[in-house]
């Protein structure tokens, strides 16, 4: 679905289709079905790319705060042993 969104990999975009389908439910007009991160892009790729953005932006937060943690953890630990020594 990469549809002028080439500053985000293929993988976070879908991901962020993901998301969205499985937060919407699908659209039905005149007894056809779409899925929701479709009708996102091309009713409004603004809000499109907004939103895929902010999902990017939030996921990357999430990854230095996990890596922050696990670098205190091995800080801790190194300091506990090296009181015990």
């Amino acid at each position: 679905m990469n549809n002028d969104n080439d500053d985000f990999s293929q993988e976070a975009i879908d991901r962020y289709d993901e998301l969205l389908n499985e937060c919407h439910d699908d659209v039905v007009i005149a007894g056809i079905t779409f899925e929701p991160a479709a009708v996102l892009l091309a009713m409004d790729p603004v809000a499109y790319r907004c939103g895929l953005a902010d999902c990017e932006d939030e996921e990357e937060i999430e990854q230095a705060r996990t890596q922050e943690s696990q670098d205190f953890r091995k800080s801790e630990n190194s300091r506990f042993e090296f009181l015990q020594e």
